[in-house]
């Protein structure tokens, strides 16, 4: 979920990897994207990963 709120991973492909798995209704399990904002900070793009120097 961390990962979906800094807009790392979106819902759908949280959802298709098995990182977040919904039960219940139908109606409810389509409506839990629209219960989390995305973080203010998620278009802020992050550093790639740095190898350290040796």
């Amino acid at each position: 979920m961390i990962e979906v709120w800094r807009g790392d991973v979106t819902w759908s492909e949280a959802l298709r990897v098995g990182a977040v798995k919904v039960e219940g209704p139908e109606p409810l399990r389509r409506a839990v994207p629209g219960w989390f904002a995305l973080s203010v900070f998620a278009a802020v793009p992050r550093p790639s990963t740095v190898t350290p120097h040796s």
